[in-house]
């Protein structure tokens, strides 16, 4: 029994040494399986903002080719209502297209800073082979020569500021189409002998167009146009309703004329037609606080008040 106890023993200090020596030379693999996985989960991190950067790359494309199909289908659509339904679903796509530029601008700087990190980190350490970090270098450089050269262009030479140019032309279109209420014109059916006038400002769709175009031009940097296009519309149609109150005046320019006019000449017209109104209207007055002076009547009278609006301004 003995005996066999001391076998035993001798086996398991055998087995025991024979642990202790795979022990001290499985260390230093485990120490470096340790290191590996750390250094893989640091590439990892890095790598990850440079690759959800290429998926915004991708979306933007996308978003691209999208757009153009939908120009294209507004171009080819002569239904109003249908185009102005195409025309929201590609102002819409606009909006979709800067949100993804904002997206890759703002994640570009920090996704290269991340890989320059790691890549300077494995420069300095060798903790890689030189195959690895070479090729880490170079996805770094194309990575910066993109964003560089791609970002810029996509905000201002790009495709979205093409779709911004037609989206101005398509407000202005849009503006020129509404009509104000006309106050003192009874329009539509009489009901309990009173005439109901009715509102053709635009169909809800039109307006709501405009509003979403509004809203994006303004978002983009554009809204001083917005401004300038809406002024410039009220202004033909300023001048069109105070060239009506002088009938020969209407017999000098056509409405054609009138809507290519420029817009120096059109605004000073407006601002002189307007200096004439005035003060043909404080004479008018003058002249019904001295009634007893002829020649305030005879030259500030009712024919007083059209001859203004005969000059040629």
């Amino acid at each position: 029994m003995n005996t066999s106890y001391e076998k035993m023993d001798e086996k398991f200090e055998y087995i025991q040494e024979n642990l202790n020596m795979a022990s001290k030379r499985v260390a230093p693999l485990q120490s470096l399986s340790i290191a590996a996985k750390a250094l893989e989960t640091r590439i990892n991190r890095a790598v990850s903002p440079g690759l959800a950067l290429l998926e915004s790359f991708k979306l933007f494309e996308s978003l691209q080719r999208n757009l153009l199909e939908i120009a294209s289908g507004l171009l080819a659509e002569k239904n109003s209502r249908k185009r102005l339904e195409k025309l929201i679903r590609y102002v819409d796509c606009v909006d979709k297209l800067k949100e993804a530029i904002v997206c890759i601008s703002r994640e570009s700087d920090p996704a290269i800073q991340k890989l320059q990190e790691v890549v300077e980190f494995l420069s300095r350490t060798k903790a890689t082979d030189r195959y690895r970090t070479e090729r880490l270098r170079e996805t770094l450089i194309t990575l910066k020569a993109i964003c560089e050269t791609e970002v810029d262009s996509m905000s201002f030479d790009g495709l979205l500021d093409e779709a911004l140019l037609n989206l101005q032309d398509e407000y202005e279109g849009l503006l020129k189409k509404l009509r104000h209420q006309n106050i003192g014109e009874h329009q539509g059916e009489a009901v309990d002998g009173k005439y109901l006038v009715s509102n053709s400002l635009g169909s809800e769709l039109e307006v709501e167009v405009l509003r979403r175009i509004s809203e994006t031009l303004a978002a983009n940097d554009c809204l001083d146009i917005c401004i300038d296009m809406f002024v410039k519309v009220r202004y033909i149609r300023a001048a069109k309703a105070l060239m009506r109150l002088s009938p020969d005046y209407l017999k000098t320019y056509t409405p054609e004329e009138i809507d290519e006019m420029e817009w120096e000449s059109l605004e000073t017209s407006i601002a002189l037609w307007i200096q004439h109104f005035e003060l043909a209207v404080k004479n008018r007055f003058r002249s019904r606080k001295e009634p007893l002076q002829p020649s305030s009547r005879k030259h500030h009278g009712r024919n007083g008040l059209a001859r203004v609006f005969h000059q040629d301004c």
